[in-house]
């Protein structure tokens, strides 16, 4: 973990933030984030590698490291900042808040900051603070759909090597389309005793239909987790289908339960292709 590096990056931030149109006020957990997209900015351009050094973990939610939360607070103390602190309306904790006024110097730290920073470590940065501002929620957001939080499960140290080499990954070009030995048929059967000749039909030549379009996207799909869609058929079927139910629908009642995801859903494609 790279100290100097660390505090140059954070002092950025503080003037970059201050010379923004509107007030915006950093805390401890919007200048670890920050530090984290500069990082994942980095790595993209060289082999994974991360500017800072920075031992990232997804720890809770997100990336954290204490060594780095130990720095920060450090060189924001000495380098006299505005302090905010306050109580949570909410949380009743206190909730650090951040900025430098905007003086000639300030002005001056950014400049010479920014021509000895690596031009996508200070654009990735400039860019959050310019489009997130102090909100905590969007940021927050981008740094956990990142691609590198994609490729790494709680606990483990987060994978910039397993990101880059899904960002470089290009699928296999698609040849003509076989039909899998293991696709089972999709079998629909309309059930209806009371219904006419050509009532019955008609309903099957709807359920042929549907049938059809239901086994062409199983066939699509493939045993890598992705997601299958299939765009609703909204008919005469659909719609006596849907007077059917509303009748039968009761409200719910609260309950409790518990929910157990398989650990093999952190490392799956499906996790790693939303974005």
């Amino acid at each position: 973990m790279n100290q100097q590096v660390i505090r140059d990056l954070v002092r950025f931030a503080l003037a970059a933030a201050a010379r923004q149109d509107h007030r915006v006020d950093l805390g401890p957990i919007h200048l670890l984030k920050l530090l984290f997209l500069a990082d994942w900015a980095f790595a993209q351009g060289n082999s994974g590698k991360t500017y800072t050094g920075i031992p990232w973990r997804f720890h809770n939610f997100g990336p954290y490291c204490y060594e780095a939360v130990a720095e920060v607070e450090d060189t924001v103390h000495a380098s006299g900042v505005e302090d905010r602190s306050f109580l949570g309306s909410k949380s009743g904790r206190e909730v650090k808040r951040w900025s430098f006024e905007r003086t000639a110097s300030t002005d001056e730290l950014y400049y010479d900051l920014d021509r000895r920073l690596p031009l996508v470590v200070s654009r990735a940065i400039l860019q959050t603070i310019r489009t997130q501002g102090s909100a905590t929620y969007p940021i927050l957001h981008e740094v956990y759909s990142s691609l590198p939080m994609r490729c790494t499960a709680p606990g483990e140290l987060i994978n910039f090597d397993a990101a880059i080499a899904e960002l470089l990954a290009t699928p296999e070009p698609s040849g003509p389309e076989e039909e899998s030995p293991d696709t089972r048929p999709v079998v629909l059967s309309p059930i209806d005793p009371d219904a006419s000749t050509t009532q019955r039909k008609k309903r099957a030549r709807e359920f042929a239909l549907l049938q059809q379009r239901m086994s062409e996207a199983l066939s699509r799909a493939d045993d890598s987790g992705d997601l299958l869609y299939i765009e609703p058929l909204e008919d005469e079927v659909f719609e006596q289908g849907v007077s059917w139910l509303e009748p039968q629908q009761e409200a719910l009642q609260p309950f409790t339960a518990h929910l157990q995801i398989h650990p093999s859903v952190w490392h799956s494609r499906t996790r790693r292709s939303i974005s």
